[in-house]
């Protein structure tokens, strides 16, 4: 059985290629797109499309409970490649950047769907710029710091 890859902000430039590698490497492959989404470089018959609409968490939290019964269980891989890099102002970058992936993170985690297999970054693990999360740690805020 082919492990399963969820990719939220496939219709992107860099979304397409994460796309197309997890193809070439044998993923089942869950392309997450907004409705408006062109997709035109997502032709691949093998991509199966997941709608998400990140404004409304009760509307993102059903269509992950429903793609995950069409699938068959949760996903061994979510990759949360949507974001901003430009905004009009800083609060519409930090909803977002920030805020989208904390209501992805904390949907999968409501619907136990938080995947259980993590990798670690491929670069050396003594160097000092090196941080592991799990996805249950990735979004945690950090603590302010005393002035």
């Amino acid at each position: 059985m082919a492990k399963k890859i969820l990719i939220t902000g496939a219709g992107g430039f860099i979304g397409g290629f994460i796309v197309e590698e997890a193809l070439r490497r044998g993923y089942e492959t869950w392309a997450a797109v907004r409705k408006t989404t062109n997709r035109e470089f997502l032709q691949d018959s093998r991509i199966h499309f997941i709608e998400l609409d990140f404004t409304d968490g009760n509307a993102l939290k059903a269509a992950l409970q429903q793609a995950i019964a069409e699938s068959g269980g949760k996903w061994h891989y979510v990759v949360h490649n949507l974001g901003a890099t430009k905004a009009a102002n800083y609060i519409d970058f930090e909803r977002i950047n920030y805020g989208y992936m904390r209501l992805l993170v904390d949907t999968l985690k409501a619907i136990d769907a938080v995947p259980e297999a993590t990798t670690r970054p491929t670069v050396p693990s003594k160097s000092p710029t090196t941080r592991f999360q799990t996805p249950a740690t990735a979004c945690r805020k950090p603590k302010p710091k005393p002035i």
